[in-house]
């Protein structure tokens, strides 16, 4: 892809921030909306000025963006703020959604004009950036854009669509934190777990159980990544399909046991927010033993 193009998606991860005539927070409702707007508009400003402190400040040191060029780190993002001027940009059909106590995305649509080392851009795209709270304060840990469909009236399905990418987004950091809590709150409370050789887990419950098994594992770490999304005509269900891998101890000692697989996970979009409802994985070859977990010695 051209670097124009590959730079837009970098834009809007730095420039998650719409014009304050088009996204004031003061039209806003409730003290947190008002607090996410404006740091998002915090953000805007930095990159616009370029400057590099301002906006470090306003993201997470695991900040990633994600593309259809890959996925890109907070080094990166800072590094294009050299190449890059934006002359307008105009946000609209804004919307905040309150994922957590803690975690907040803004979705929106937005139309960006600049200059990328002598190339001028003008792009239409949809928009989502999550921020979270940490340590007391709220920073952006994620962000995710996709071309505006140029066929007609915007489908309501890639806002779904977008929602569900950044829950997920979210999700993973939960489990790389090893935060129950935050685990289970991304289940419907009447979901479904599908274990990989264990009896099915029904109910939050059961799947903290699973969970807290799983994350006892000694010296785990887990990571996954979508590899499709589909969000139902009527806009109340999905299905997510993703590749994972894990590694932890190896009994015989060793080199880290390495296990690789793929999921599929169900959505349901209950009120404003996209609920697990079921939850399926399966590995790719015989799982590697491991030590059992701590949670059941």
């Amino acid at each position: 892809m051209k670097a124009t193009q590959i730079t837009l998606g970098v834009l809007l991860a730095l420039l998650s921030y719409p014009c304050h005539s088009q996204f004031a927070p003061e039209t806003l409702g409730d003290a947190l909306s008002k607090e996410i707007v404006n740091r998002e508009r915090l953000a805007w400003e930095a990159a616009k000025n370029k400057d590099k402190a301002g906006l470090a400040a306003l993201l997470s040191e695991d900040y990633a963006e994600i593309i259809e060029d890959g996925v890109f780190d907070k080094t990166q993002i800072l590094s294009y703020l050299d190449h890059l001027t934006v002359t307008s940009y105009s946000p609209r059909d804004v919307r905040v959604k309150k994922i957590a106590s803690d975690a907040v995305m803004l979705i929106y649509q937005v139309t960006v004009e600049g200059n990328y080392d002598g190339h001028n851009f003008h792009e239409d795209s949809n928009a989502a950036s999550l921020w979270m709270k940490r340590g007391g304060t709220w920073l952006n840990v994620h962000f995710q854009e996709s071309p505006v469909p140029t066929s007609g009236s915007q489908d309501a399905r890639i806002f779904d669509e977008q929602a569900i990418r950044a829950a997920d987004a979210a999700w993973l950091k939960a489990v790389q934190a090893k935060d129950v809590d935050r685990i289970v709150s991304f289940y419907a409370d009447d979901a479904s777990e599908f274990p990989i050789a264990e009896p099915i887990a029904t109910g939050k419950y059961a799947i903290r159980k699973n969970w807290e098994h799983m994350l006892g594992i000694p010296g785990l770490s887990l990571t996954w990544q979508i590899t499709k999304v589909e969000v139902s005509q009527s806009g109340d269900l999905a299905y997510v399909q993703s590749t994972y891998e894990a590694s932890f101890e190896d009994p015989q000692g060793g080199k880290p046991a390495i296990e690789k697989g793929k999921a599929v996970t169900v959505w349901n979009k209950q009120g404003d927010t996209w609920k697990a409802v079921a939850d399926i994985s399966n590995t790719d070859a015989p799982p590697p033993a491991h030590k059992e977990s701590r949670a059941h010695e």
